[in-house]
């Protein structure tokens, strides 16, 4: 059987894409995703948990796509965990990150449901990404 490293994060983004190029001259836009999980109290009422927060890459093609993206907007990101190791102050320290392949843009729209309010729902654009 062989190994397997597949993530899939859907959730806000915490502030507007950053793309940037390398000094080699390729793009790659990183985005701050935040994910809540809701969950069920005793009392039978939602609750937020804790807020994760995840950094994920995008590169070529896909980080000009990416780079559209604004603070605020849901997003579902697929793609491997990769690790690295920096020093900071003195202090080694190791990082987890998202190498997206594959990113869909989540749009709400609100629609008259005939009763006075409105209901969300959600479509999906899919942004192509880089081959």
């Amino acid at each position: 059987m062989r190994d397997l490293n597949i993530i899939r994060i859907r959730g806000r983004l915490g502030k507007d894409a950053e793309t940037k190029t390398t000094t080699g001259g390729k793009k790659v836009t990183s985005l701050n995703i935040a994910t809540t999980p809701r969950y069920l109290d005793k009392a039978k009422q939602w609750k937020d948990g804790k807020t994760e927060w995840h950094r994920c890459y995008a590169w070529d093609k896909l980080a000009e796509k990416a780079g559209t993206l604004k603070k605020g907007e849901t997003v579902q990101v697929e793609g491997t965990l990769t690790s690295r190791e920096y020093e900071k102050d003195g202090v080694k320290r190791q990082a987890w990150e998202v190498r997206i392949h594959d990113l869909v843009r989540i749009t709400a729209f609100e629609k008259d449901s005939g009763e006075g309010e409105a209901d969300t729902a959600a479509t999906e654009e899919e942004i192509p990404f880089a081959a």
